[in-house]
């Protein structure tokens, strides 16, 4: 990867590669085939580029990530999304069934991630082992 591309140095360190390309990102929107009634959870969502391409179609998203140097700018460019919520904590410990029941009040939800490759399949089976509502797992693995 030339060096003007490379990804920051915290994303390397969790294996992470951010997407910025809108055609990529508007992709993984429409294969979620989300609308302005579904709820979101979406699995690390790094610098928030397709955290926002995914609230603005969305009726709620919940966006948890585990890298707590990302909150700060994630926060800001998630500020004028009043149907974002922004968790700092890992998916893999966090309660699941709690934080579906506090932010989509127990209603059906769709997973979107852009994952790691390392991490896809106990992300996977977490959601389809969770005995929770998922209506539908939209995955890019890196």
């Amino acid at each position: 990867m030339p060096k003007n591309r490379e990804p920051h140095a915290h994303g390397r360190r969790l294996g992470q590669h951010f997407l910025h390309d809108k055609g990529i990102l508007d992709g993984i929107a429409d294969a979620a085939g989300l609308n302005s009634g579904d709820c979101v959870l979406e699995v690390g969502p790094g610098t928030g580029s397709l955290t926002e391409c995914l609230a603005a179609r969305a009726g709620s998203i919940v966006a948890v990530e585990l890298d707590s140097s990302m909150m700060s700018a994630l926060k800001a460019r998630m500020a004028p999304y009043k149907n974002a919520v922004l968790v700092n904590d890992d998916i893999l410990k966090v309660d699941l069934r709690e934080l579906w029941q506090k932010e989509f009040g127990g209603r059906p939800f769709k997973v979107v991630a852009n994952l790691p490759y390392y991490i896809t399949t106990p992300v996977i089976m977490l959601f389809l082992e969770s005995g929770l509502p998922v209506v539908s797992l939209t995955v890019m693995v890196q």
